[in-house]
């Protein structure tokens, strides 16, 4: 009976001492939200075991106090809560309790979310050769000129630094330059060209930091012109057949910044830069849009 007592005594002590410093460990800790895969030793030592990997995305408490090269972390594994430790330069930023719960919530994206993009982009091209419909050819010189583009999208997040994005757009697009008749040695005049398009397209946005609200990325869009209107002068309109309506893909670079300006609604500011390889010559260009986004 003595025995079994002064194990269970033992016992009793090694469960109380445990609890008391687990408590003290989560009053002192602060939340982790991990950007990338972390591994989680034993013991304050690289050359301890691995208790586990923590990937990016997961949330776990870490202590505000440093054990040298390390911080404690309480980790689940097996069923069983444990104390593992991690190293400092590696953990990245932490953040209480409470200020975890509003992050999470003012990330964009982190959630489902409907936009509506406003752009001005400006575009230029390399002059080239136009052949009317009775066969005769102008040299039109080099081309530019701005244009506004609306539509409507939505972004879905996959990972907690990447999310997708699916447009929609009708882009406009208006450029000015010269142009000079082959056949004659008649003077240069202006010529002015202006195509509507009914785009569809996507991009992935990576964020630096799983908490970030900037981003980087990249995508395409398929553009078919649904009008087309060539003028020399300012008054004579060439005659462009709809079956020579273009269909442009356009290649996009683009960063931005998700900006929370009330409740689940953001302003979300981006710098694009596009690119046309299927004309001829190709097309290039920059956008600003401003997209108005509310978020699920």
């Amino acid at each position: 009976m003595f025995l079994p007592s002064l194990l269970q005594i033992r016992l009793s002590l090694i469960t109380c001492a445990f609890l008391l410093f687990y408590g003290t460990l989560l009053n002192a800790a602060e939340e982790l939200m991990v950007d990338k895969d972390l591994e989680v030793y034993t013991e304050p030592n690289t050359s301890s075991d691995v208790l586990t990997i923590l990937e990016a995305g997961e949330v776990v408490p870490i202590s505000s106090q440093k054990a040298g090269k390390f911080r404690k972390v309480i980790i689940q594994t097996e069923g069983k809560k444990r104390i593992g430790y991690v190293l400092s330069n590696q953990a990245g930023k932490s953040q209480n309790h409470e200020a975890k719960k509003t992050s999470e919530k003012d990330i964009y994206h982190h959630r489902f979310g409907i936009g509506v993009p406003v752009a001005m982009n400006y575009s230029m091209q390399s002059g080239w050769k136009f052949v009317s419909s009775d066969g005769s050819q102008t040299e039109i010189g080099p081309m530019s000129g701005a244009a506004f583009s609306i539509g409507a999208s939505v972004d879905f997040p996959i990972e907690p630094t990447w999310s997708l994005r699916g447009e929609v757009n009708f882009r406009k697009s208006h450029m000015t330059g010269t142009a000079k008749p082959l056949s004659s040695s008649g003077t240069s005049t202006e010529v002015e060209r202006s195509m509507s398009f009914l785009s569809f397209g996507g991009s992935v946005k990576f964020y630096l930091n799983a908490n970030g609200n900037f981003w980087f990325g990249g995508g395409a869009e398929i553009a078919k012109a649904n009008e087309v209107d060539l003028t020399f002068g300012g008054r004579d309109k060439a005659i462009i057949a709809e079956s020579d309506y273009p269909t442009h893909f356009i290649v996009k670079i683009e960063t931005g910044y998700d900006y929370k300006i009330y409740q689940d609604f953001y302003l979300i500011p981006e710098i694009r830069g596009l690119g046309i390889f299927n004309t001829n010559p190709s097309t290039y260009g920059a956008e600003l849009a401003l997209t108005s986004a509310y978020a699920f």
